[in-house]
């Protein structure tokens, strides 16, 4: 976003938008901030390739080596995901911070695949890509300034908050759904009890217009249902666990 310049045209910086403004400031260097990421990724790639090393077969190696791909091509040439418009960036955070992790993490522990584990991770894949949808607004026009076409860039405000309560709802339904299949147990449905900040955030949204302060109050409420959410899913699973 620095070199597209898409930080330097955004004139809202918050923790959730906009970008820090360190970069742009001289708090940090490009350079430096370049070589921070490169060392995190390197140090994720070794934890990685440990834990292949340790399990059967090479499913960490494969699920690991998607998300480094990801990663550069979120924001790198030629891929760029993020800026391509269409949904692609939001949806490769959603894959990136959802089925990527879960699967990951479930077969670490139990060195198998399982659909149930798959399942568990498209609730938290939605709202992580809802997280990415709504802090595009407060940045709509500077990214619109230089061509990064996230999903309200591509669609209007109007179609994406239609959009976004699609998702939301999808959460909720598939969690529901996956309860009534019986691959999720019943306590999975304490995560429901989110639902009202889910409906205040969306009426924040869906109100909010041009007002930075309410944009910025739905995504800091985005950002906490994803996590209460997810905290009450794994809450469920362990209650049915040990009941």
């Amino acid at each position: 976003d620095h070199v597209s310049g898409a930080d330097r045209a955004s004139v809202r910086h918050t923790a959730l938008s906009g970008g820090s403004g360190a970069i742009q400031s001289g708090a940090l260097t490009a350079r430096g901030v370049l070589a921070a990421s490169l060392l995190c990724l390197a140090c994720g790639a070794a934890v990685g390739l440990y834990l292949n090393a340790a399990t059967r077969g090479n499913v960490v190696m494969l699920l690991g080596g998607l998300g480094v791909l990801l990663a550069w091509g979120y924001s790198e040439r030629p891929i760029r995901l993020g800026y391509r418009g269409w949904g692609a960036g939001e949806a490769t955070v959603g894959v990136a911070f959802g089925p990527l992790p879960v699967v990951g993490a479930y077969y670490v522990q139990t060195e198998s695949v399982s659909l149930s584990a798959l399942a568990a991770s498209l609730p938290m894949a939605l709202l992580v890509a809802l997280v990415l949808l709504v802090n595009g607004f407060p940045d709509l026009e500077s990214d619109s300034s230089v061509g990064k076409k996230t999903f309200v860039v591509t669609f209007g405000e109007r179609r994406t908050i239609a959009g976004h309560h699609v998702l939301l709802a999808l959460v909720y339904l598939t969690t529901g759904l996956l309860v009534v299949a019986n691959v999720f147990p019943i306590w999975c449905m304490l995560s429901f009890a989110t639902l009202p900040l889910a409906l205040w955030g969306a009426r924040v949204l869906r109100s909010a217009g041009d007002e930075y302060a309410a944009l910025a109050r739905a995504g800091a409420a985005t950002v906490v249902l994803h996590a209460l959410f997810g905290l009450l899913l794994v809450g469920g699973l362990l209650a049915a666990r040990h009941a």
